[in-house]
Parts: structure tokens; sequence; C-alpha cells
């Protein structure tokens, strides 16, 4: 990998900085919630604003993904292939998943801030709005996501002198993200993509590796 890295390893960064963001800093409506707590939560500007802030942190999550992607395969093969192809495919699916559920999260929040929703809107939208954006996260997001994981450790195996952990940890992990329904899995995700960054991005005598060529 060239020395350029540090794009490579910011944007794994960022992505990983504004996922977490977005799904810890807003409260958003759970079924445990009464009608009054829901309504709350984008009723009150206190617990509006992190809702709005969550929406464009998982936004620009999204686009750090899609940085992180394009950095990454240039890095592995700067010549176009079927893996690198695939992933970049699937690598926009999942940013595209982001960004939807971005748009649910906080589109009530935000159109009650700005004054073109009343505040008294029915609580069982912003459930749904919000049960759907975490639909889009946990289901065709991490399948997307899944395919980018396992057709980048297979890239990193053809091509790399990587550390045998990073050729395989997408391998890994891939599978478990099918259980993304139980939210938890959607983590591995940024994780990975901080891991393989730092890892791939390390000058080859630092480090034991394996050769995968």
């Amino acid at each position: 990998m060239s020395h350029s890295h540090i794009p490579l390893r910011a944007s794994a960064t960022v992505y990983a900085v504004c996922y977490f963001v977005a799904l810890f800093l807003p409260r958003l409506p759970e079924g445990a919630y009464s009608d009054d707590q829901v309504s709350a939560l984008f009723g009150d500007p206190a617990e509006r604003t992190p809702s709005i802030i969550g929406g464009y942190a998982l936004s620009i999550a999204a686009l750090a993904f899609l940085v992180f992607i394009s950095l990454f395969m240039r890095a592995l093969a700067p010549d176009r292939t079927a893996l690198t192809g695939t992933v970049r495919v699937a690598g926009t699916a999942y940013a595209a998943m982001l960004m939807l559920a971005a748009v649910l999260f906080c589109s009530l929040p935000m159109g009650v801030a700005i004054g073109e929703l009343p505040t008294d809107t029915d609580p069982t939208v912003y459930r749904t709005l919000s049960n759907a954006g975490f639909y889009a996260l946990l289901v065709p997001g991490l399948l997307a996501a899944a395919v980018v994981l396992v057709a980048s450790s297979l890239e990193l195996r053809r091509r790399q002198e990587v550390p045998r952990w990073a050729a395989v940890l997408g391998l890994v992990l891939a599978p478990l993200l099918l259980l993304g329904v139980a939210w938890v899995p959607q983590f591995l995700v940024p994780l990975w993509a901080v891991a393989v960054a730092h890892a791939t991005a390390q000058p080859a005598p630092a480090r034991e590796t394996v050769a995968l060529t």
C-alpha cells in the first residue's frame, strides 16, 4: 500500500465516529416509550435537536464510507476487477441505506423544527418512520455490507501482503451481519473499516504478514 494512507484512515475514522454518534446521540422512539414520551422526542427542542444532528451524522457517515471504499479499492487494486466492482456496487447500496435511514430518523423532528409539521403529530408516525429506518439499516443495509466485507477480504487475499487477521476478518464478520435484526452486529461494519484501514496501511516490515498473491 502506498504511503498516502492518511485519507484512507481518516475516511474510515470519520465514518465510524459519525455512525456511532448517529445511533447513540438521539433517543429514537423505542416501543417502551409512552405516546407522551415519543411526542417529547420531536416536540421538545432539547430532545429534537439530537435527532436532527443524528440524521446529519448518519448522512456524513454514508459519504465517508463511500470515500473509504473508493480509496481502499484503489489502493488494493488500481485496475478494476470483478471483486472491486462488487465492493463498489455493494458499498454504494450500503451507503444509500444509511442515507435512507437518516431521512427516516430525522425527517419528522426536522419538519417540526422548521415549522412545517405540528408538534402534536401522532407519535405512531414517528415510531413507524424510526422502525423503517432501522429496517433499512439492519436488513438491506447489512446484507450489502456483508457483500462488501466478503469481496474486500477476497481481494485482500488475492492481491496484497496483509496481516493474516485482516485478510480473513471480513470473512469472519460477514455471516454475523446476517444477524442484524439483533441490532448489535451493525456496529461490526465501522469497526471493520477502521481495523482494515489501519492494518493495511502499515509498512510491511513493521508487522507480521502472509503472502496471499
